[in-house]
């Protein structure tokens, strides 16, 4: 009787200290919705909440052979509303330890806050082959009013076909 009381005062004690942990947590918050969001949700609502007011871009791993020698690639950027691209430079590398053939292109993007694909073409003096390759891109944005300056940036490995 006396180790079935322990357990339910074990219990008890667990309970409270789980409503108060949950309360300091809810104490600490900046604010609580009073009221459920619209049921139409915005465009901008589909967005991840850890990429708004971020700037991001996500390389595809394919790109495609153009006849030149030079190569096509996809790639898609995000920035909020109210920036402006500075700069978007896209490099690949390809041959033995990747240093043998380099390109460079460059791309742009719209920022509004939500994703937009974007090809870029990318030139290499010597012209790529179909293969492996590695790719990084970066995308700096700014807000002229402000001066706040993001950038997102990716890089991969990459297939050439």
């Amino acid at each position: 009787m006396k180790s079935r009381l322990t357990s339910v005062r074990f219990l008890r004690l667990a309970r409270a200290a789980m409503l108060i942990t949950l309360g300091l947590f809810l104490w600490s918050c900046d604010s609580i919705p009073s009221s459920p969001r619209s049921a139409t949700p915005t465009e901008a609502d589909f967005v991840s909440r850890a990429l708004r007011g971020s700037a991001a871009v996500e390389l595809h791993h394919k790109a495609k052979l153009l006849g030149d020698g030079q190569i096509m690639l996809t790639l898609r950027a995000l920035c909020p509303t109210g920036f402006s691209v500075i700069e978007g430079p896209l490099t690949v590398m390809q041959g033995p330890l990747f240093q043998e053939i380099f390109g460079e292109g460059f791309f742009t993007t719209t920022c509004d806050g939500r994703w937009h694909l974007q090809r870029v073409r990318v030139f290499a003096p010597e012209g790529f082959q179909r293969g492996p390759a590695r790719a990084s891109a970066s995308l700096m944005v700014e807000k002229a009013e402000t001066g706040e300056f993001l950038q997102g940036d990716d890089n991969g490995a990459l297939k050439i076909r």
